[in-house]
Parts: structure tokens; sequence; C-alpha cells
């Protein structure tokens, strides 16, 4: 007789999206928890394809912007890849956080918002420029233009807000 196949109760976290962490704040992490592991695999996975990532090129929280005109509350970032990128202010907001988006050569965009609430889309005007709300914890764009279908979609790497 073979052995009956092992079966997996099926869980919540099968259901999530690909990058919703839970993720223990505060504590020490000497190595990546095997969650965040499998999180980041999901998330790889779950990339739109032929994506050009947008890497994170300043952050005014890790770059310590020290700009005289440099608000304290609101955190700069920018985001770049050589066939565009991103400009993004973040103010707090209550619970989560304002988003001021520049898409970078400005154009008309389709933007993605990938965050640990709902993912939903937004259009940037024709300077490139939208805002919008999300909650606190990892965030991510997918910035498509408009007027170029042709132009792959830009992902700005995730950040955690």
């Amino acid at each position: 007789m073979s052995p009956e196949p092992l079966r997996r109760a099926h869980s919540a976290e099968e259901d999530a999206r690909p990058w919703d962490v839970r993720v223990d704040e505060g504590g020490p992490v000497n190595v990546v928890p095997e969650s965040v592991r499998d999180a980041a695999r999901r998330a790889f996975d779950a990339r739109p394809v032929d994506t050009l990532v947008a890497d994170l090129m300043f952050d005014s929280i890790l770059d310590h912007d020290r700009r005289a005109a440099a608000d304290p509350t609101v955190r700069t970032m920018r985001f770049g890849h050589r066939s565009g990128g991103a400009d993004l202010r973040v103010t707090d907001q209550g619970n989560g956080r304002r988003i001021s988006l520049e898409v970078l050569p400005a154009q008309r965009a389709s933007a993605e918002v990938r965050c640990a609430g709902s993912t939903f889309t937004v259009t940037t005007d024709d300077d490139g420029r939208a805002e919008f709300d999300v909650p606190t914890g990892l965030f991510s764009l997918v910035l498509r233009p408009l007027r170029s279908p042709q132009a792959k979609p830009l992902q700005t790497s995730w950040v955690r807000l």
C-alpha cells in the first residue's frame, strides 16, 4: 500500500497578497525570518512581466536631508532607472500616509499602488502629478506611461512607510 500524500490545511496566508508580511517591530533580527523570505519570493513572482525596477536613489530619512528648507515632517524619496522614475513626498495622515507623486519625466501615467491596504490605481495629470492616501507598511508603485503604451512598466523598489 502506498503512503497517503500529506494534506495541508488551507491558511489565511495563502490568500494574502505577496507583499502582505507580518513583521514584529522592535525586536532584534539576526537572520531573515522564513515568513519574510517567503513574502519576498511571492512579491518577486507577482511582479508584472517585463517590468523595469526603479531603485531607491534618495530617501530623506536614510540620507539625512540637510537642506535648509527641508521640512522634518515630510519624507522625500526618489526612485530612478535610466528610463524614468518618480519623486514622492510622504506626510503623516492619521493612521496612514499622504503621498504626492511626480512621475519622471513628466507625463500622464497610470500608477498601480501596491500597499498594505487594497491595491488601487491612480492616474497622474499631464505634468505627471497625483496625490493619494495609503496605510503605513510596505509600499511600491507600478508606473505605466499612457501616451507611450509600448514603453515597459516601471516598478519602484519596495519601501516601508
